[in-house]
């Protein structure tokens, strides 16, 4: 708009002195008088829409940043300039100059210039930790020895009374701690940095707390003692991507292991339940897919405190399709259906794309409803997560790029059914960008996202809706 007002400006301006030039008397003075002004205005137009068109292309670089930056609170400015066409210097610059400019409303930088804070919290976290981290740096050896032997001397008198348990406990979150030092100081880098020395300062407090108060040893049997200020607590493993080249090594777990884990938690369910009336610690679904078991009854998980943690999806999921498919039978829905002349004429076929720990459950749920139906076929497909790594098996951590890969020579029908937690909320696009129109694109069938339920799930198989 800055660019056309400048043209429209020079427009006008161009008229007006024509109409000037008209009036004057014919003299060569006049003449030359006119042509310095018309030159002037020229220039000054020009530098306007050169200022308008350097604008609206600043403008659009500051909406490709935002779009990268994806409302975190700090990013990596390498991050932020990929796929831009710029060198890291000039974005780096760039931002600076809209930092400058107020664009971003609590934009900072770092020391080094190698990440954008967009938050005044996260700002002053990081200078209180750049802060103490300079001042670690600055204290002489000596000094240090001094207050490591004074803490040393203290904590020596302090342990003397307590109780070899809590002892015990605190010399193993004194050398965690310890480690957890030796790695900030050997991983490079402000952004992790930081993240560590605030996981340093929470450890180091719940420790002094059991020194404190020994009775809080941060034991399984002590977080008993917690509730109800805690509701639930989840035992999840973690997850071993591909993406671990120069960091701790950690072993999967094994089949004999996810047995051991469950055995353990069942036995701290039985004694919660005792004391307190409630089962407190889960096991994930994950545990009872790795141990090949199966999973809890649903009085287990004391009304899914943890789903989002992946604490009792599948058997909410089998429960809720078992309670449709027995309303469906009851109202003579199928019976109906079977009978519909669109199920006379023609037959039916879909596909669904799941994770390797919901494919056992759905398919069961998917041939049950099959066996039901004569003239539907519902294909179901284990995506293997070539992206994370093999060892990822949920399902929301599937990519765009897995799923047009692995199923663009598969049988898919009418429609490739996926969970919702395979898309982010509300934007219809996977972990890697990839959006769900281009995979509809690519294997040239329309994707139809499915609700975390068991009656969604047949509805969107059967493709007709069965009311509530």
């Amino acid at each position: 708009m800055i660019a056309a007002g400048g043209s429209m400006a020079l427009i006008f301006l161009i008229l007006f002195l024509a109409s000037c030039i008209a009036s004057l008397p014919e003299s060569p003075g006049a003449l030359w008088i006119m042509r310095a002004v018309f030159g002037l205005f020229t220039a000054a137009s020009g530098m306007i829409t050169g200022w308008g068109i350097k604008l609206l292309k600043q403008v659009g670089r500051f909406k490709n940043y935002s779009r990268r930056i994806a409302g975190r609170e700090y990013c990596n400015i390498s991050e932020i300039g990929s796929n831009s066409g710029k060198s890291i210097k000039f974005v780096t610059k760039d931002l600076e100059r809209m930092i400058s400019k107020g664009w971003f409303r609590q934009g900072h930088m770092d020391g080094e210039k190698k990440c954008l804070i967009l938050s005044n919290r996260a700002y002053e976290e990081y200078l209180q930790i750049e802060t103490r981290r300079q001042q670690s740096k600055a204290e002489e050896p000596v000094k240090k020895e001094e207050k490591t032997q004074e803490n040393t001397k203290e904590k020596e008198a302090k342990n003397e009374k307590l109780a070899p348990e809590v002892q015990k406990i605190i010399d193993q979150g004194d050398a965690f701690i310890r480690k957890i030092h030796e790695c900030n100081e050997a991983i490079p880098g402000e952004e992790i940095s930081a993240k560590i020395s605030r996981m340093e300062m929470l450890v180091d407090r719940i420790f002094d707390r059991v020194e404190e108060n020994p009775q809080s040893v941060s034991d399984i049997r002590k977080l008993m003692e917690y509730l109800p200020v805690i509701e639930s607590v989840s035992v999840v493993p973690v997850g071993l991507s591909r993406f671990r080249e120069g960091l701790y090594p950690l072993e999967p777990f094994t089949k004999e292991d996810a047995k051991e884990v469950i055995d353990m938690i069942h036995g701290y369910q039985q004694q919660c339940m005792e004391k307190c009336g409630t089962h407190f610690i889960h096991a994930s679904d994950e545990w009872y897919l790795l141990a090949e078991e199966p999973v809890p009854e649903e009085e287990c998980y004391d009304g899914y405190l943890q789903l989002e943690n992946g604490v009792g999806m599948i058997r909410l999921l089998l429960n809720e399709a078992k309670e449709t498919m027995e309303e469906l039978y009851k109202h003579k829905f199928l019976t109906t259906l079977k009978c519909h002349h669109d199920w006379k004429k023609k037959t039916r076929t879909v596909s669904l794309a799941t994770g390797k720990l919901a494919y056992p459950y759905i398919r069961k749920i998917a041939k049950e409803v099959e066996a039901c139906m004569p003239g539907l076929t519902a294909n179901v497909y284990e995506i293997r997560n070539d992206f994370f790594g093999e060892r990822i098996t949920v399902s929301g951590l599937i990519t765009g790029i897995d799923l047009m890969n692995q199923l663009k020579d598969k049988e898919l029908g009418e429609a490739l059914l996926i969970p919702e937690n395979m898309v982010r909320v509300e934007e219809n696009v996977f972990l890697d960008d990839v959006t769900v129109s281009e995979v509809e694109k690519t294997l040239q069938v329309p994707v139809d996202i499915v609700k975390s339920s068991g009656r969604d799930l047949i509805n969107q198989i059967l493709g007709r809706k069965i009311h509530e």
